[in-house]
């Protein structure tokens, strides 16, 4: 499943890992980015499941740059989902929202 986000540019480094958090990270020029993070099945260490690129900060060819240098997928204003129960948060968030 995918959702259109007007703001952000995404990079799906490991989409077979379910996500777990964020966190807020700087490249080498200072700009800031999210990475979603999520453990491996095999051992508890922690990899990066994805990086979101705010659009006001990040142009399309700089992000996809970035995401290139780390191997990634590269899509414009899409965003993978990797958990299906972080999708039913999201609808249940909505609705009471709506309310």
């Amino acid at each position: 499943m995918a959702f259109k986000l007007k703001d952000e540019h995404v990079c799906s480094l490991n989409s077979n890992v379910q996500v777990i958090g964020m966190r807020d990270k700087q490249d080498k020029g200072g700009k800031k980015f999210k990475a979603l993070f999520g453990f491996a099945k095999r051992g508890n260490t922690s990899v990066e499941v994805e990086f979101r690129y705010p659009k006001d900060e990040w142009t399309a060819k700089e992000s996809r740059a970035h995401c290139k240098r780390h191997n990634g997928s590269f899509e414009v204003g899409l965003i993978k989902i990797a958990s299906l129960k972080l999708v039913k948060a999201i609808k249940v968030l909505r609705s009471k929202s709506d309310k």
